[in-house]
């Protein structure tokens, strides 16, 4: 309930869960009003589906998430990472995720940000991509991170040679 009322930024005054099977529904009140999570938004309730299986697994649990962001608006997506960022400190979690969300990236370390790569050569991952880097490949659009401006096209030449193609990927020569 705390995680969920950090991330939305609401606080949820009682949370309760009732079990059908193997499946939890949460039932919370919040200002004067209780509702379940047939009534709650999509990433709402995916916090407290999300926060639930995170407070109830066993210290240095890992957890690998598919699409962190679904039904989260930008903000509370930043607050999602830093509440995941303090819990994992906190329980010696890890968390492994994939994103399309530059907000998402954007929250994370360089270090912590992979974008991997399907090619006909085959996977190729690149390390501390940027959000813009990231957001420009998933959109099918060319968004280099740096510009350098070079005197001429030998220095082009000279420069292209040094880089890796992942490298030359993520750089505009002007």
């Amino acid at each position: 309930r705390d995680s969920v009322s950090r991330v939305l930024g609401s606080k949820y005054d009682d949370l309760e869960l009732r079990g059908f099977g193997s499946y939890k529904l949460p039932l919370v009140s919040r200002k004067d009003s209780k509702y379940s999570g047939f009534n709650m938004g999509a990433g709402e309730q995916a916090l407290f589906a999300l926060f639930l299986a995170i407070h109830s697994a066993p210290r240095a649990s890992l957890f690998v998430i598919d699409e962190l962001e679904l039904g989260l608006h930008e903000e509370a997506q930043r607050q999602l990472i830093h509440e995941l960022k303090q819990v994992a400190f906190d329980a010696a979690h890890q968390f492994i995720f994939t994103t399309h969300s530059p907000t998402i990236l954007g929250a994370l370390p360089p270090e912590g940000r992979f974008f991997i790569d399907g090619t006909s050569t085959g996977t190729h991952v690149i390390e501390g991509v940027s959000p813009n880097f990231a957001a420009g490949r998933l959109s099918g659009q060319s968004s280099e991170e740096v510009c350098i401006y070079l005197e001429d096209s030998s220095a082009q030449l000279l420069l292209s040679s040094f880089l890796d193609i992942d490298d030359r990927r993520r750089v505009k020569m002007c």
